[in-house]
């Protein structure tokens, strides 16, 4: 089984890729485990809620709840920042999820990604 992320940021830099997963069951939903080339990702996705946690060369755990905002640490080799991000929109389906979520420090907004990940069955 594979997982394709496909996201666009404020500054139009699209990224699409494929990674082989491992999917799982846990008691409140799904997870999608899969290593990007610098870090090994988790993607927990229940009801009404998707828990991203990256470990490696980056390190984060990104909470998105649709209409609130939350506050994650993301390191690596040349920073550690506090950031916030706030969930404009959360669509989780059978299929995946679709996501658009602002990240700010304590200067504004940094970035806002539109993001969109989804099960590839060959």
């Amino acid at each position: 089984m594979k997982i394709k992320i496909v996201s666009l940021d404020a500054y139009n830099e699209k990224y699409e890729a494929i990674f082989d997963l491992k999917k799982g069951i846990t008691e409140s939903g799904i997870y999608y485990e899969y290593f990007d080339g610098n870090s090994k990702n988790i993607i927990y996705i229940e009801e009404e809620k998707v828990i991203i946690v990256r470990s490696g060369e980056i390190e984060s755990k990104m909470l998105l709840i649709k209409a609130k905002e939350s506050i994650f640490e993301y390191k690596n080799v040349y920073m550690n920042i506090n950031m916030k991000l706030y969930t404009e929109k959360l669509d989780i389906n059978k299929d995946g999820i679709e996501t658009t979520y602002t990240l700010s420090d304590d200067n504004g907004i940094i970035n806002k990604i539109t993001m969109s990940i989804f099960e590839i069955i060959n």
